[in-house]
């Protein structure tokens, strides 16, 4: 026998009882989108907060190492310009 197959003269139910049966296990499934997951929204928005904290922490820390990249690159430039320009 199928599961989930209950004809009337099997179980001796009525065509109408055997319809309340499906409707009740109908009901106590819950489709997956339907389901309330405690405190998931919460922690989902945590995260954001999180994430978007250290997206702007890399961001600011990289143009501040490229500040001073760019910064050691014309020190070096104007002292080799400096060395080269004072011996003539």
């Amino acid at each position: 026998m199928v599961e989930g197959f209950r004809p009337e003269h099997f179980d001796g139910k009525s065509k109408s009882d055997n319809c309340l049966y499906n409707q009740s296990v109908r009901d106590r499934r819950q489709h997956p989108s339907e389901l309330k997951l405690h405190g998931v929204e919460d922690n989902i928005k945590m995260s954001q907060k999180v994430l978007t904290a250290m997206s702007r922490r890399m961001s600011r820390k990289k143009w501040i190492i490229g500040t001073i990249v760019a910064a050691l690159v014309i020190a070096v430039v104007f002292l080799i310009l400096y060395f080269k320009l004072s011996k003539e």
